[in-house]
């Protein structure tokens, strides 16, 4: 059976995690998308407890005192994705789940939207309908830096691949992708 491919779905960027534990850095990767900055990210993770708000993926500048310049995603705990800049006062959105926990052992796909038009940011947990809001604050200026694996540029939160903990990929995209891209990610990754 042919499948089409769809073109609207197709991400800028996919990363491939090489080894557990290693922290991977794609130097100016994210210099390379042109556009409104407008951001999607998709990561096949399998955490546990050892990883509570460590990160999975970050976008954006290194510590240069620009706090709204970086984007970053941790799984909170088992039934939340944190998502934050480098300064509080910028990001700290701790955003719901339905799965009943991401701490199962199995890998879970996290997808987060951004559309810098309007600043609307959704979550997504595998295949469920997402958690969507307006940020009330500054828009994210995504279109700068480096996308790192597994860290930030501040040596804390780094993922441990600790019990069994794994970040098996990282699309990333040029714009803010619909549900129908989520599912067609989720499908040609698990």
């Amino acid at each position: 059976m042919n499948r089409l491919v769809d073109l609207t779905c197709t991400p800028f960027w996919t990363m491939p995690w090489l080894h557990q534990g290693t922290i991977l850095t794609y130097t100016n990767a994210n210099t390379r998308i042109f556009g409104d900055n407008s951001r999607s990210i998709c990561a096949l993770v399998r955490a546990g407890p050892v990883n509570a708000d460590n990160i999975v993926v970050s976008i954006g500048s290194s510590l240069n005192g620009d706090c709204n310049r970086n984007f970053a995603i941790t799984i909170a705990n088992g039934r939340h994705v944190h998502l934050f800049g480098m300064c509080e006062a910028y990001d700290n959105y701790n955003v719901p789940i339905n799965l009943i926990t991401l701490y199962d052992g199995a890998f879970h796909q996290i997808c987060v939207t951004y559309n810098n038009e309007n600043a609307r940011l959704c979550v997504y947990a595998d295949l469920q309908s997402p958690h969507c809001f307006i940020r009330g604050n500054a828009r994210y200026n995504t279109g700068t830096g480096d996308v790192r694996i597994g860290w930030w540029s501040d040596p804390n939160r780094r993922f441990s691949a600790r019990d069994g903990g794994m970040i098996k990929s990282v699309s990333l995209y040029d714009r803010s992708i619909s549900q129908h891209c989520i599912r067609h990610q989720f499908e040609i990754n698990m």
